[in-house]
């Protein structure tokens, strides 16, 4: 009798320890998607941005023109640095939704995952910085 009471008991400990470890699971995924859907907006305004910047570099010279002070040499440069940017992190997050696995039941795994999207929207956001500086 003892050994059913302690089964029983063991039993209920261990469903409710998995129970709690779904429902971590779930708050973590949770946040994640929600960091995601955050982030991704800006992806189409990053396009946008590289596509202004490509028609400006096209046109350096006539922006010479306009304002004679301008240093284009400099200003194509950090025109073509922040394309880059804007590629990587569109880039970043297309390959992060790739491997992404939201039906993954590990805590753990949620929770890398969680660190590298939250890494992820620092980096969009200092990005969005730096074009919101260079395209004034």
């Amino acid at each position: 009798m003892k050994k059913i009471v302690f089964s029983l008991a063991l039993s209920g400990v261990l469903l409710g320890a998995c129970q709690q470890k779904g429902q971590d699971t779930d708050a973590v995924q949770k946040e994640t998607i929600q960091v995601h859907d955050e982030i991704m907006p800006l992806i189409s305004s990053f396009d946008q941005k590289t596509i202004r910047i490509d028609s400006l570099l096209v046109n350096l010279a006539s922006l010479k023109q306009e304002d004679p002070a301008l240093d284009t040499s400099k200003y194509g440069q950090d025109l073509r640095k922040l394309k880059m940017n804007l590629e990587a992190a569109t880039d970043s997050m297309m390959e992060w939704m790739q491997a992404y696995s939201a039906d993954s039941l590990e805590v753990t795994y949620q929770n890398q995952e969680l660190v590298k999207i939250k890494a992820m929207k620092a980096t969009f956001e200092k990005v969005q910085a730096e074009a919101d500086s260079t395209l004034k």
